[in-house]
């Protein structure tokens, strides 16, 4: 609504509103008046008329009274009267109409006295008057002043809409002008610039406010020339430099190729010449090659992995993953490096989390590891921990924050924004002493914010760092928390922490509250002491010792040695926590100082750790729990009735095929092996068996043309064929039926099945003479001894699920992983070079068969991660999912490197050959005096010899041998020579 048309309703309304007023103001009084004026008639008609009734009231002359009376109806409003006596007596009365409306009743009345004495009165005279012309009077007025309302709104209406026109018109001339200006009409000439009133100030203000905007337009048409000259000039520079981008991407991809190539090839051959090396100098140098071979792998990976962020074509999965599974992983590949600098490294995982995550597992383990290796290489003492704790959570959503706290070196706060920045870090000096990119921090920083989070820094410098981030991950419908465990055996437990860490206590003390054990902690070997001999009465007693294996200034061999020369702590259980590093050391000065330990945890430690290490522990406490032997085996009738039975077994792998004959020996069965399909048909051309049990995938001839051949040439449509698959799908099932086979047994081999099929499918025998049975294979093989061997927890491989898998014979089981050990050692380096080679088909077998072994042997996430590059049709030898595999196999290979040490309690000793023994010792001692490395040929022959006695001090002899460490060779075998004058004479 335009301003004038406002101006003019605002007028009239305040004009009307004033005339309503005053008219409203002059009926009221005329109301008043009208008013006034009816009263003082009434009186005087009342007061008339009492004077005129006091003689009559005094004689009492009723006649006269009623005249009087009556004469008073002349009035158009009387309506009644009434004379009262002086004691108020009715005289006389007279009613001349009814009224119902008494609001325009008048009541008057007047005193009537005597005639001689005005001031005696003698009676009373009361009148009622009724006005109705009173209500068309105040009517007809206000009618009257409606009338003039509307006459002067009109001519009001009139004056002020001449008046704004002619006070409006120059203002509005005005407005005109500068709206033409406005859109740039510079030409338009300002009006009333001749005025000497506000209004021509106002146009003379205009006129320079046209001039300024003329020249404004001339400067900005100038501007816009030259931005776009400037504008053609940058989108041509952009389209070269686009173009120039799209030639160093494609040339940093194809130098990532050719980096990456050799540098594969230079990591495994180092590999290969470190297994074969003389010395222990050489060992040392290679070592050196491979650190620094990894570490521009790792370069390249970062530099690759920051290219494809800004690029925008790095991708974010959605995949259901173990979260305790990925941070104990990243905690596990950083212990060694932590153990050697005297770094604790703890992990703080909530038991109560969802045991499935749906996420991106492989960036949320590159992030923590980046994290973690930085918190390691900026710490010289003290620890570094992983916490996970929940924000929020529903039943579909989570958010995690993940903080990884260090005691090293700080930030000054002034630097923390520099972190995040791309090829810097906090202090050029940083760079000179640690080294690094500084590539690190900016890729986990744009990961996380790829996921959907954020990257925070709290860092007080000289004392620590705390680097945190939140998470959001979704909740898979089929995951559940945490697998309850069974903690009412163990929760009367009391258990002592020996530890110089107090962050580390506060963990461990963690740890067990969730498992409702009850736990102290002291931080010397001496409040141990102190804190052990304040408790001796058996309702405070400790049952377990959970000690440290490095304490600054103090001794624990000599502290263990201490315990247990104690009777009144004889009761006490110790369970020694060390790092894989120092693992063989630790069980070699256990050896030599003659201390016994109940368990030796390796760190990083867990809860599931600990529940199983004092789950199966012997000790007062545990009287309910089940026997340890928690393995399926057959009856003894069962047995019987397939024993003898002819077997042949199919299996390309040696490791499968080892595990697969120590079980079919304990059934007693007559094995025969084959390695492919062809070897399979010429065994069963020579010879009746009673069952096959076949592997699908082999090279040369897999199982599927083997049992056609079975089938259709040699006509044994009878003999029954087992598949042996990691196919295990409802389609899968129908396929290996479809194609001869009579069953299938699923990778990785459950014992109560493979039994089960087996006795399904074997004819059961009767009177079968039992010395018959025995073992026929292709290949060598040797009686395995089911001896009792110490294997620790792995945080790779699920021991009980593999030692299930080999009906607990611990001793195979280690067999079999150091075998496996070696394939990974032998065998994992070349896959990438399969890739370039474009031998996709040598490829593939080699994940099948790491596959197979992994599942029997425990190691469940690489037996996944081999199914999946199994599948992969697409895979590229620098790809993100080989490269974690690789990753995976070099994290198995490093824990199972403890198991090269020292062995004990081995049982069925055989006789020793004393002269052999002894003839060959003096050889050895020859060896060692020479330091001749003809030694290596020696120590088997010696090992044989020794038929399972002094095991433990052999072990450590053949370690410092294969060190050629001749000056510790030397001292271990005067142990070894008494070791076996000892043995000799039992």
């Amino acid at each position: 609504m335009k301003y004038k048309h406002k101006l003019f309703i605002n007028l009239v309304l305040f004009i009307s509103f004033i005339e309503i007023l005053a008219s409203s103001f002059n009926i009221y009084i005329s109301y008043q008046d009208r008013l006034e004026f009816l009263s003082e008639r009434a009186h005087l008609l009342v007061n008339s008329q009492a004077i005129a009734l006091k003689t009559p009231l005094l004689n009492q002359d009723k006649q006269a009274i009623n005249n009087i009376l009556e004469g008073l109806s002349a009035d158009p409003g009387f309506i009644q009267a009434q004379i009262l006596n002086r004691d108020n007596s009715e005289v006389a009365s007279i009613t001349f109409k009814q009224v119902i409306n008494a609001e325009n009743i008048i009541y008057v009345d007047a005193d009537i006295s005597s005639p001689k004495d005005d001031a005696s009165l003698i009676g009373k005279l009361s009148i009622d008057f009724y006005y109705d012309s009173f209500s068309q009077y105040i009517l007809q007025r206000i009618m009257n002043n409606f009338v003039e309302i509307i006459i002067l709104l009109c001519l009001n209406i009139s004056l002020v809409f001449f008046v704004l026109r002619w006070a409006i018109r120059p203002i509005e001339e005005l407005s005109e002008a500068l709206q033409r200006i406005s859109e740039h009409d510079f030409k338009t000439t300002i009006p009333l610039l001749e005025r000497n009133d506000e209004l021509g100030d106002i146009a003379r203000a205009a006129n320079v406010f046209k001039d300024n905007a003329l020249q404004l337009d001339n400067l900005q048409d100038s501007i816009q020339q030259k931005i776009y000259a400037h504008t053609k000039t940058l989108a041509k520079e952009k389209k070269q430099a686009e173009r120039e981008n799209r030639i160093k991407s494609k040339f940093l991809a194809n130098m990532s190729h050719e980096i990456r190539t050799p540098l594969n090839a230079i990591i495994g051959y180092v590999q290969l010449a470190k297994a074969s090396a003389e010395n222990e100098k050489q060992k040392n140098h290679l070592n050196t090659i491979f650190i620094s071979a990894q570490s521009l792998l790792n370069i390249i990976n970062d530099i690759l992995d920051f290219s494809k962020i800004k690029a925008n074509k790095l991708d974010i999965e959605e995949t259901i993953f173990d979260l305790k599974e990925i941070s104990n992983q990243c905690l596990v590949q950083f212990i060694d490096k932590a153990s050697i600098n005297n770094i604790e490294l703890l992990g703080m995982i909530p038991a109560n989390l969802p045991k499935k995550l749906k996420g991106d597992p492989l960036r949320l383990a590159q992030v923590l590891n980046n994290l973690l290796s930085n918190a390691i290489k900026f710490t010289k003492k003290g620890e570094v921990s992983l916490y996970i704790e929940p924000t929020y959570q529903d039943m579909e959503n989570i958010r995690l924050r993940f903080s990884i706290r260090d005691t090293g070196i700080g930030i000054e706060h002034s630097k923390i924004n520099k972190l995040f920045k791309a090829f810097e870090q906090a202090d050029i000096s940083t760079t000179r002493e640690y080294g690094g990119t500084g590539l690190g921090l900016s890729i986990c920083h744009q990961l996380i914010k790829l996921m959907g989070g954020d990257m925070h820094v709290e860092s007080q410098f000289g004392q620590g760092s705390t680097f945190s981030f939140i998470l959001p991950f979704n909740i898979p419908e089929l995951s559940s928390l945490s697998e309850e465990k069974n903690v009412q055996a163990i929760s009367d437990l009391k258990i002592l922490i020996i530890n110089q860490n107090k962050q580390a206590c506060f963990a461990y003390k963690e740890f067990f509250r969730e498992l409702s054990i009850t736990s102290n902690y002291v931080g010397s070997l001496t409040d141990a002491i102190m804190q052990l001999g304040d408790a001796p009465e058996k309702e405070s007693q400790y049952d377990y010792l959970l000690l440290n294996d490095y304490f600054e200034n103090e001794d624990i061999f000599t502290f263990m040695k201490q315990i247990r020369s104690m009777e009144y702590f004889s009761y006490l259980k110790i369970i020694l926590l060390t790092s894989p590093h120092y693992y063989k050391q630790t069980q070699e000065l256990l050896v030599k100082e003659e201390i016994h330990v109940d368990d030796v945890l390796l760190k990083p430690i867990n809860t599931g750790k600990l529940y199983n290490c004092l789950h199966h522990l012997p000790n007062k406490m545990l009287t309910s729990l089940e026997p340890s032997d928690e393995f399926w085996v057959p009856t003894e009738k069962q047995i019987q009735l397939i024993s003898g039975a002819e077997v042949l077994l199919v299996e390309d792998i040696d490791i499968n095929r080892a595990l697969i004959i120590e079980i079919l020996s304990d059934w007693k069965l007559n094995i025969t092996t084959a390695v492919n399909g062809i070897e399979a048909l010429q065994c069963v051309k020579t010879h009746q068996y009673d069952l096959v049990l076949m592997d699908i995938q082999m090279p040369e001839m897999g199982g599927f043309e083997a049992t056609q051949i079975i089938r259709e040439e040699l006509k044994l449509e009878k003999l029954p064929i087992i598949a042996m698959t990691a196919m295990a799908m409802i389609g899968d099932r129908d396929k290996l039926l479809a194609s001869g086979l009579n069953d299938y047994v699923s990778k990785p081999i459950d014992i109560k099945i493979l039994f089960d099929v087996l006795f399904k499918w074997i004819e059961h025998r009767k009177n079968i003479d039992m010395k018959e049975i025995h073992i026929n294979t292709n290949v060598k093989n040797k009686v395995i001894d089911k001896a009792a061997i110490d294997i620790p927890e792995f945080n790779t491989i699920d021991i009980k699920k593999g030692l299930a898998n080999t009906v607990g014979n611990k001793k195979l089981y280690r067999e079999l992983l150091l075998k496996f050990k070696k394939r990974i050692d032998d065998d994992v380096f070349k896959l990438p070079g399969y890739i370039d080679k474009d031998d996709l088909v040598a490829f593939k077998q080699l994940i099948h068969n790491i596959k197979g072994i992994s599942g029997n042997l425990g190691a469940s996430k690489l037996a996944k991660m081999s199914l999946l590059l199994e599948k992969n049709a697409d895979i590229s030898s620098d790809s993100e999912e080989l490269k974690q595999f690789m990753e995976e196999c070099n994290h198995i290979s490093s824990e199972l490197s403890v198991l090269e040490g020292p062995t004990y309690n081995q049982k069925n000793i055989q006789q020793l050959d004393i002269v052999l023994v002894t003839q060959l010792i003096k050889e050895i001692n020859k060896l060692i005096l020479k330091n001749s490395f003809k030694i290596d040929d020696t120590i088997p022959v010696l090992h044989k010899a020794l038929n399972g006695h002094c095991q433990t001090i052999f072990e450590i002899l053949h370690a410092a041998v294969e060190q050629y460490d001749f000056n510790h060779a030397k001292t271990i075998m005067k142990q070894l020579e008494s070791c076996i004058k000892a043995s000799n004479q039992e």
